[in-house]
């Protein structure tokens, strides 16, 4: 089974995901380095908190927008 990275913004009312966004597989590691996890592990399940400048890094490399005044 292979890991899926994707951006994922919280709606700051309800707490449900608002927008979520694939990273695809030749930007993981870029994206791994703005969000601080370590490059060599795949095995890394769940949420991994952002903060707004790793959130607007990331969704710079996959040409993403992203709401970040109603999603954190």
């Amino acid at each position: 089974m292979n890991t899926v990275f994707r951006l994922v913004g919280y709606d700051r009312t309800s707490e449900f995901a608002g927008e979520r966004h694939d990273i695809p597989a030749r930007t993981v590691a870029a994206a791994k380095r703005a969000a601080g996890l370590p490059l060599t592990s795949d095995e890394l399940m769940g949420d991994w908190p952002l903060n707004d400048h790793q959130a607007e890094e990331i969704a710079a490399l996959i040409d993403k927008p992203i709401d970040l005044a109603s999603h954190e």
